[in-house]
């Protein structure tokens, strides 16, 4: 399975995919022309215009030429939430000096996703919970931008800056490995706290780096503390990840 943000979409990319077997899951471009079944042509916003039900899933192809057959699912939003995104999209907008497409502002109505992943296998509701996946990827770039301090620097000598940002970054591949050693596979794992974790025992895994027989008994530690104390907190208004995959309701 493949999920990618819009930054990746490419008709071409996803054919490709597909005909190498893989199943694929992003977001709906708002300019891609889609065809329905009846062979009519529609742009996404013409489309969700005309549906009136609150959950889509429709069999579509996607591009004028690319025809990439697909499935279109999308969510009809409560007012408040595509309030919230219309006011994103002009922001966004406004800070690139230009103004916001008619277009994308009217798709802030809808959550919508485009995938070839076959209805037995996927529900319109597990489509939704699997392409929040996602999210997970920016968490562990936020994480090492202000846990890692990545953006901090204690001189204004562009040879120390460039130093400092070299071992932070071999610092987090360490802190990243021993997350993934200790606690990847648990669906309730924070990775802020997991990496507090870490950096805990970081003196002990220095003082071990050169005796393999410590070295081993400071991980296992570690491990033990990973799993034991790197739990995320659950929520009630706004399920975390670990929840939406268990089964709670997603927040619009």
């Amino acid at each position: 399975m493949r999920l990618a943000d819009l930054g990746f979409y490419s008709l071409r990319v996803l054919r490709r995919l597909a005909e190498a077997a893989v199943f694929w899951l992003c977001r709906a471009q708002v300019q891609t022309t889609i065809s329905t079944a009846d062979g009519k042509q529609w742009s996404l916003v013409e489309l969700l215009r005309a549906q009136t039900g609150d959950v889509v899933d429709l069999p579509v192809e996607l591009g004028m030429a690319e025809r990439l057959p697909a499935r279109l699912i999308a969510f009809r939003l409560d007012p408040r939430a595509a309030e919230r995104r219309r006011r994103k999209v002009e922001y966004t907008a406004r800070r690139k000096a230009r103004p916001a497409s008619p277009d994308r502002l009217a798709v802030c109505s809808w959550d919508a996703f485009v995938t070839n992943v076959p209805p037995e296998k996927l529900s319109p509701e597990e489509a939704r919970v699997l392409a929040r996946a996602r999210w997970q990827i920016e968490l562990l770039y936020k994480l090492w931008k202000s846990e890692g301090r990545l953006e901090e620097s204690r001189s204004d000598k562009p040879y120390r800056i460039l130093c400092e940002v070299y071992a932070q970054l071999i610092g987090l591949v360490i802190q990243h490995w021993c997350t993934v050693l200790g606690s990847w596979p648990l669906l309730e794992r924070s990775m802020t706290k997991a990496g507090r974790v870490v950096r805990d025992n970081a003196l002990s895994l220095a003082r071990a780096v050169d005796r393999p027989a410590r070295l081993r008994e400071a991980l296992r530690d570690l491990i033990a503390d990973l799993q034991a104390n790197c739990r995320v907190n659950k929520r009630k208004a706004k399920p975390n990840h670990r929840q939406l995959i268990r089964g709670a309701p997603p927040a619009a």
